[in-house]
């Protein structure tokens, strides 16, 4: 009667929702660990092409610091450039002006194809032989010019180092190598010059890369604020060691890459940057999950219906 009716139609009402509880429950745990894992992919994806280019910007910039070291080497190619000591008073007037001629023309035959802004030789009485910049030279106290250079000789096996920040200007990279007890070789270029260096794929728009030293001072980075400045505390894990770095968590990914200088190339990337594509994946996903609920209850619903029928009738 009328009242096995109600009672079947709760049961069936009773049933379609729990069926649809649980196809909604499970299409959303499977939606959810797909996107979850495709978060992870497409980070990993990115973390990988982070590594990659910033292991290509290592090399490019140990290239671009070698050639200023190999450069300034080649001024140990003749005893006379490095032997000479202009302090000496074993050299009359004369023979000092030909050894000095001598090793001007050598180092502007060096440094003329190269975008150097200091190249030349200082000695222990702070005088100096090839092209010292007047902006160099206000930098440091000329009066202790050759003091101030070599304590950044900081390498004892190769008697040179690299050194930076030199009276707070950031403008400029320098280095310095021992030519003998009373002289340095001086080089230094435009921090401006790694630009051509620090480039990115398009898949990486929005990336910031960095050039540290070991203290944690930003010598360059592609967001121009930041130079000059100390890196943020949370990256001092990434200045230390001689090997690559990589971190990837919600926020970010960081890769950082020691130099041959001991400074370091530390890139990071905004991980929305990277999941962007996850947004379009995530509106496609929850899409096709929505159909497949809606297909999943009306066909179990109508299955129901039937189901219910057959077993009124059969009973």
């Amino acid at each position: 009667g009328k009242k096995s009716e109600k009672i079947i139609k709760s049961v069936q009402n009773k049933l379609l929702l729990i069926y649809s509880i649980l196809i909604l429950v499970i299409t959303a745990l499977l939606s959810f660990a797909f996107l979850d894992k495709s978060s992870s992919a497409i980070k990993n994806n990115a973390a990988g092409l982070v590594a990659t280019d910033s292991e290509q910007l290592q090399i490019n910039i140990n290239s671009y610091f070698e050639k200023v070291e190999s450069t300034t080497a080649l001024l140990f190619s003749d005893e006379d450039y490095y032997k000479y000591d202009k302090t000496s008073d074993k050299y009359d007037e004369y023979t000092k002006l030909q050894y000095e001629e001598a090793i001007e023309n050598k180092i502007v035959d060096l440094g003329i194809m190269e975008n150097f802004s200091d190249f030349g030789i200082v000695y222990s009485d702070n005088s100096n032989v090839g092209w010292i910049s007047n902006t160099t030279k206000s930098l440091f106290e000329s009066e202790n010019m050759y003091e101030e250079i070599v304590k950044n000789i900081t390498n004892t096996k190769k008697d040179n180092g690299w050194f930076y920040g030199v009276n707070g200007n950031f403008d400029r990279l320098y280095y310095a190598k021992r030519i003998n007890p009373n002289a340095v070789a001086i080089a230094s270029f435009y921090s401006r010059e790694l630009a051509s260096l620090f480039i990115f794929p398009d898949e990486l728009e929005g990336m910031v890369i960095r050039l540290v030293s070991s203290d944690g001072d930003i010598l360059y980075s592609t967001d121009k604020n930041e130079i000059g400045e100390k890196i943020d505390n949370e990256y001092s894990s990434f200045i230390k060691g001689t090997s690559r770095i990589i971190l990837v968590d919600n926020d970010k990914i960081v890769n950082s890459d020691p130099c041959n200088n001991n400074w370091y190339v530390i890139t990071t990337i905004p991980a929305d940057i990277v999941l962007t594509e996850l947004d379009e994946l995530r509106i496609f996903t929850f899409t096709i999950a929505l159909i497949v609920v809606g297909f999943s209850i009306i066909a179990g619903t109508i299955l129901f219906i039937k189901i219910i029928k057959i077993v009124v009738i059969f009973f």
